[in-house]
């Protein structure tokens, strides 16, 4: 039985509350993720279990010490529509003739584990070349998060090849069906992405969203939305630690999600491609 009454004040319920605002303050949970981590921590006291709109209500009342609406994610603003703009053309004969309107509708219909979307997050500060490649799986939402030197297409197919002598060149092309880029120059290089560096084959088929229609890539830039609560536009990103953007990611992979009814990414993505502990961790260290 939910309890739907005014946050407790009781001294026995002290630990519960300390537990809610460390996860809001220092984990950036939504009040959903603390619901659910807190179940799957079995936190809750005797006779009591809250719910996602109780636990609104606590933070609206003040009743969480140190929580305000501004401390959630988004901070209860809603994500903007693309508004049904007319599709600009593709700005690059290699992406028109991949582009999103060729993808399989079963990609669309999130029907299999494998496909993935991509860009890059940089900092617009003068001289700032380093960036972070990010890499979404489209069913599980799986994130992947490589820091590179610049952003070329040069060093974006280095990190391929990397991904690809990490995993093998089998586990590599059975995880990566396809991946949906934008248009950056970044992601030109084509042939060289889809190219294995280890055989003559094919590793992965690539697929371009339509300029300046991020809604068709709308996973990715969801999550490069919460990348930037923890290094916001403005970073200088040659001063992030490799430690930093894997502790990011660790983050976004086991963080509950309710579009996956609770679970998380790495939970969902070890199920789909039915992956041990080594392989798994072979790809987070990537």
């Amino acid at each position: 039985m939910k309890y739907k009454g005014p946050a407790p004040k009781s001294g026995k319920h002290y630990k519960l509350v300390d537990r809610i605002a460390f996860l809001i303050l220092e984990r950036h949970y939504s009040p959903y993720a603390v619901v659910q981590q807190l179940e799957s921590e079995g936190l809750w006291p005797a006779g009591l279990t809250i719910c996602e709109k109780t636990l609104y209500n606590w933070i609206e009342a003040g009743d969480i010490p140190g929580v305000t609406r501004e401390n959630l994610p988004r901070k209860g603003k809603l994500k903007r529509s693309s508004g049904g703009r007319a599709k600009r053309k593709h700005s690059r004969v290699e992406f028109a003739s991949r582009s999103i309107e060729n993808r399989p509708k079963e990609v669309l219909g999130r029907l299999e584990a494998g496909h993935w979307e991509g860009d890059t997050v940089y900092s617009t500060l003068r001289g700032s070349r380093q960036c972070l490649l990010t890499l979404v799986e489209r069913s599980t939402r799986m994130e992947i998060i490589i820091k590179l030197p610049d952003r070329t297409a040069r060093s974006v197919k280095g990190a391929f090849d990397r991904l690809e002598r990490q995993l093998g060149g089998r586990l590599f092309r059975r995880i990566f069906l396809s991946v949906t880029f934008d248009n950056g120059s970044e992601f030109s290089d084509v042939g060289g992405l889809e190219q294995s560096s280890q055989t003559k084959g094919r590793r992965t088929t690539l697929y371009f969203a339509h300029p300046y229609c991020s809604s068709e890539r709308g996973t990715n830039e969801n999550h490069n939305g919460i990348i930037r609560r923890f290094l916001p536009k403005g970073t200088y990103f040659a001063f992030i630690k490799t430690k930093m953007v894997k502790e990011v990611q660790d983050w976004m992979n086991t963080y509950p999600r309710r579009i996956l009814g609770g679970s998380t990414p790495l939970q969902e993505f070890r199920k789909a491609f039915n992956l041990t502990d080594h392989y798994i961790r072979l790809l987070e260290a990537c």
